[in-house]
């Protein structure tokens, strides 16, 4: 390992570089004094400053100036460092699976690499490649394989023992630096008589001397239940009825999983064993094959698929023992095999770009928030963002992602966590609406028309049924009618269930019986709902959050939705129907919305700066840290 390689001396560049810009020293200069090997803390290089491979001098500043650095320093070294784990001397010493179980974001000459989930609750996995391979048995005695080209492998689970997770509802989720919000809500939840459990999640890294902190506080209730993830769900249903408050799940690990992981070849001779964790490495660039991975989970499109690989295939136990399959990767590389994934790669090239920087954007805003408790920081799905590996890639795409190389959005010190959405059906949703967060003013709704385009009631909020009626009634102008790439049946659509199929769908997740009717309990400035109240023969449920919402009623298109119930005569219903407007959550930008602002010849700054409110463009890796005009 280099003297200044290691994550935490990195991390120190950041914090170093960042309390040195604040006090107004501008960039290190030549002749200053190189240093040549790291200080034994993360704290201690901070503070001296000589991580950042320089010695800066003080003696020339002001005495004023000197305390403004001192005092950035300080702050720097105890928020930052306290947040890493322990750095080892050398890169072999590092025990891998801490790691991955962990929110922190590893390094690669200045890029950052990132661990992605491409399947898991599998018994078996098989792979080979083109070029030799490298296997490593971690655990216990770590050996590694070399395997020649075009070699069949194949992994298999031995005697597992599933994680032991304690499943906690998540009653309020505060910003990281405000602690005064925390305690007024833990103190509220333990008035109502919980017991109170509060657990941080995000992570803070340094990248090209900047510090970003996308950490938040999730204040949960606890119960002697909650290892049954069952009753913790009527648990989230019970505390949206009595207290209005839209749950989601925090998954404590109690115990993670633990066993074996057998490698054999593929004439089925088992070549060794590993505990919990192995590691898969090809020569070259054409990456590792990997057989039968599993995609589309949850959807129509659901299936199986042979996939390349680049970077390191790591195998791990997932929360029930089985394999998991994770790709460490770096960043530029995720993109290419992510960017076509989620947005056409025939699509006019500045909306592949505004998609590249988005996608860029909301992954390192989300580390550590998507998937607390696993050995991974993101998934290869819709949850986080769909991931298909090196087959996926396209010239076209390829070029967006490195036309904007390091780019992401940011506002007041922080990324933004750009989602975005296939088609907004005209108008954009708060982020606060379809998740249980915080309002982020970059996330705003609004209609999506262009500037100076109709005013009166295509501009007003569809909070109301008599509204979105209305709203739904329309065709607007909008940016994804106006592309080349909106469908019609996206941006309005019908659909119906009888009543034994809501029934069904229902009393899946909710044992209350024939349902006699559905109420939505409120809606977001779209028309999207924030919740129903479903009111059974024995009982009631109410669902919160807009995709609970689609998923209980077989996977609706969106949340911006009107309910009709045809009746009996019985009064009891005989069919639901649906009329809607967009496909998926609506919030950031709408990408059918994107090319047609694209095809219009507005370039990828003015259509991120059209869905992500006051957000500016910074480059934070690949260039030096500096605003992209």
């Amino acid at each position: 390992m280099s003297p200044r390689g290691g994550p935490r001396t990195r991390a120190a560049q950041g914090a170093w570089h960042t309390a040195w810009r604040r006090a107004g020293g501008g960039a290190p200069k030549a002749g200053r004094k190189k240093v040549d090997a790291p200080y034994p803390s993360c704290e201690d290089a901070v503070r001296r400053g000589k991580a950042s491979g320089y010695v800066i001098p003080l003696r020339h500043l002001s005495i004023k100036r000197r305390l403004i650095v001192k005092r950035h320093l300080i702050i720097a070294a105890s928020a930052f460092c306290a947040a890493l784990p322990a750095q080892p001397a050398h890169a072999a010493e590092i025990d891998r699976l801490p790691m991955l179980y962990s929110s922190q974001v590893m390094f690669q000459g200045g890029i950052p690499i990132v661990t992605i989930m491409l399947m898991e609750g599998r018994d078996s996995v098989s792979f080979s490649a083109d070029a030799r391979l490298k296997i490593t048995l971690y655990g216990g005695q770590e050996k590694t394989v070399d395997s020649p080209p075009r070699k069949e492998w194949t992994a298999r689970v031995k005697d597992s023992k599933p994680a032991r997770v304690a499943w906690r509802p998540i009653v309020a989720e505060v910003p990281f630096n405000e602690k005064d919000l925390r305690a007024e809500a833990e103190k509220t939840w333990a008035g109502r008589g919980f017991a109170v459990k509060t657990f941080t999640v995000g992570s803070v890294f340094g990248i090209a001397g900047r510090v970003y902190d996308n950490r938040t506080y999730v204040v949960t209730v606890v119960s002697d239940k909650d290892e049954d993830r069952e009753r913790s769900v009527m648990l989230s249903s019970d505390l949206f009825k009595k207290f209005g408050v839209r749950v989601s799940m925090y998954p404590e690990v109690l115990e993670r999983p633990s066993g074996a992981i057998e490698f054999a070849d593929g004439s089925g001779k088992a070549i060794g064993e590993a505990k919990d964790l192995a590691g898969v490495v090809a020569e070259g660039d054409d990456g590792i094959l990997v057989r039968k991975i599993e995609h589309g989970v949850g959807y129509p499109w659901h299936g199986f698929e042979d996939r390349r690989y680049q970077g390191e295939i790591l195998l791990v136990l997932d929360r029930a023992g089985r394999l998991a399959v994770v790709n460490s990767i770096a960043f530029p590389k995720l993109l290419k095999g992510l960017v076509p994934s989620e947005i056409f790669a025939s699509a006019h090239h500045e909306s592949l770009k505004a998609q590249a920087v988005a996608a860029r954007s909301e992954i390192l805003a989300k580390i550590g928030h998507r998937h607390p408790g696993n050995a991974y920081l993101l998934c290869a799905e819709q949850h986080c963002q769909v991931y298909s590996g090196r087959a996926r890639e396209y010239p076209e795409t390829n070029r967006a992602v490195e036309a904007t190389e390091g780019e992401v959005l940011v506002t007041r010190g922080r990324i933004v966590g750009a989602v975005y959405s296939s088609h907004c059906g005209g108008h954009t949703e708060n982020n606060d609406v379809a998740w249980e967060q915080q309002p982020d003013p970059a996330l705003r709704g609004k209609p999506d028309l262009p500037e100076g385009g109709p005013s009166g009631a295509d501009r007003k909020e569809i909070t109301t049924e008599k509204k979105l009626h209305a709203w739904l009634s329309q065709k607007p102008d909008s940016w994804c009618a106006r592309s080349s790439y909106g469908k019609a049946d996206s941006l309005r659509w019908k659909t119906s269930l009888s009543a034994p199929e809501v029934d069904r769908l229902v009393n899946a997740r909710y044992k209350i019986g024939r349902v006699k009717d559905v109420k939505v309990v409120g809606r977001g400035v779209s028309g999207r709902v924030t919740g129903v109240k479903i009111v059974g023969e024995t009982g009631s449920a109410h669902v919160g959050r807009e995709f609970p919402v689609r998923q209980l009623f077989g996977g609706l298109k969106s949340g911006m939705f009107a309910l009709s119930i045809e009746r009996g005569a019985d009064g009891w219903p005989v069919r639901f129907a649906f009329r809607g407007g967009g496909w998926g959550h609506g919030v950031g930008m709408c990408q059918t919305g994107a090319i047609g602002m694209a095809e219009a010849g507005l370039d990828y700054r003015a259509i991120l700066r059209h869905y992500y409110s006051g957000a500016d463009i910074a480059n934070v890796y690949g260039a030096p840290a500096r605003e992209v005009r």
